[in-house]
C-alpha cells in the first residue's frame, strides 16, 4: 500500500514538472519538445484538464489538428472551459476548419470564442481571421472578402494572401487574384510564375498543406506535375530560407501565441 502511493506520488512529480517545463517550451516555440514532455504529462494525468489542454495544443502547434480536436473535444463542455473558456472554442474551431470537416459546428465555436473575447482587440482580430477561413470553407466568398482585407490592412501576412489570393479566384476577378499570388509565389521561388488559374489555385493548396501533417487538400497529381515542369523541379514549394532558416505562418503559430498567457486568467496554468 505504501509502495503503491509513493509510486503515485512520483508520478504526480514528474506529470507536473513535465507540464510546467512543456509549457515553458511552447513559450519559446520549442514545439517539439515541448511536445515530448506534453505527452508525458497526459500519460500519466489523461483525466488532467491542464494536461489535457496542454497536450491538446501542442499537438495542434506541431501540425496534428485532428489528433488535436479529438483531445479538445474532451474538454470542450466543461462548466468553466480551460483559458478563460475563449481558449478551447478557438483551438477547436481552427482544427476543424484545418481539416474542413464540422464547418458549422466551427462556426458556432468561434462565434462562443468572439463573444467571450469582444473587449479583447487582439484576440477577436485573430479569431475573426479564423472565422473568415470557416466561412471561405462553405463557400461564402462574398462575405469573407472585406473580413479578409480588413485583417489584411491591420496586420499583412503570407496566410491572408493566400486567402485573398483563392477568394478573387473564386469570385472571378483573376487580376486582383493574381496580384495576390504574385505576393506569395515571390516569398516561395525565384523565377516568374506561368501558371494558369487551376495550377495558381493547386499551388496554393500545396502550400498550406506543407503546414499541416495531417491535413491534404484534394490535390490534382496531374495539375501538380504540370506546375513542377513549369518550374523546372520536382521538389516543389519550399520557402526562401528567412532569419535562422525558420519560417513563421499565423496559421497555427502567431494566432495561438494570443492565447499563450495573454491575460491574467490564462496564466493559471496549474
Amino acid at each position: 500500500m505504501a509502495q503503491s502511493c509513493l509510486c503515485n506520488i512520483n508520478e504526480f512529480k514528474q506529470s507536473k514538472t513535465a507540464l510546467y517545463a512543456a509549457r515553458d517550451l511552447l513559450k519559446d516555440d520549442k514545439y517539439a519538445e515541448a511536445l515530448k514532455l506534453a505527452r508525458i504529462a497526459y500519460k500519466y494525468h489523461p483525466e488532467s484538464e491542464d494536461a489535457i489542454f496542454i497536450y491538446a495544443q501542442t499537438l495542434y502547434l506541431c501540425g496534428y489538428e485532428n489528433k488535436a480536436a479529438v483531445l479538445f473535444e474532451e474538454i470542450e463542455d466543461y462548466e468553466e472551459p480551460y483559458y478563460a473558456g475563449s481558449g478551447v472554442y478557438f483551438y477547436l474551431a481552427n482544427c476543424y476548419c484545418m481539416g474542413n470537416c464540422n464547418l458549422f459546428k466551427a462556426l458556432k465555436l468561434i462565434n462562443k470564442a468572439m463573444e467571450l473575447d469582444k473587449n479583447n482587440f487582439q484576440r477577436t482580430n485573430n479569431e475573426l481571421e479564423v472565422k473568415a477561413r470557416i466561412l471561405y470553407a462553405m463557400g461564402y466568398y462574398d462575405e469573407v472578402l472585406p473580413i479578409f482585407e480588413r485583417l489584411y490592412k491591420i496586420q499583412p501576412s503570407i496566410m491572408l494572401e493566400i486567402y485573398l489570393s483563392k477568394t478573387w479566384f473564386r469570385k472571378g476577378d483573376y487580376l486582383k487574384g493574381y496580384l495576390y499570388f504574385t505576393k506569395v509565389f515571390n516569398y516561395y521561388e525565384n523565377k516568374p510564375a506561368n501558371l494558369t488559374q487551376e495550377e495558381i489555385l493547386c499551388y496554393l493548396d500545396i502550400i498550406l498543406n506543407k503546414y499541416s501533417k495531417e491535413r491534404h487538400n484534394n490535390v490534382n497529381e496531374k495539375i501538380k506535375q504540370s506546375i513542377e515542369e513549369k518550374l523546372g523541379r520536382r521538389k516543389t514549394m519550399s520557402p526562401k530560407d528567412t532569419e535562422g532558416g525558420k519560417f513563421n505562418i499565423p496559421i497555427a503559430e502567431v494566432l495561438s501565441k494570443v492565447y499563450m498567457f495573454v491575460t491574467n486568467k490564462t496564466q493559471r496554468i496549474l
